[in-house]
């Protein structure tokens, strides 16, 4: 995860992934992957990664945050 705040999204995929893998319910991972995918250009990813995090925590200020965000 320290990739994508690194600036390097694209080597954040992968540990993503094994988290999700670990907690899929985490929803700051979850936010944070939304982000890194939108960060590469894959806005549908990161529609859906988004939308997962906001089902989780429908009242988490920063999962409808993010979800505008990757909307713009």
């Amino acid at each position: 995860l320290l990739d994508e705040s690194l600036g390097r999204p694209a080597e954040a995929l992968p540990h993503f992934a094994r988290a999700l893998a670990l907690d899929p319910r985490n929803v700051v991972v979850w936010l944070t992957h939304a982000r890194a995918l939108a960060a590469l250009g894959r806005f549908g990813d990161a529609r859906r990664a988004a939308e997962r995090a906001r089902a989780l925590s429908p009242a988490n200020a920063g999962a409808a945050v993010a979800r505008l965000e990757v909307e713009l």
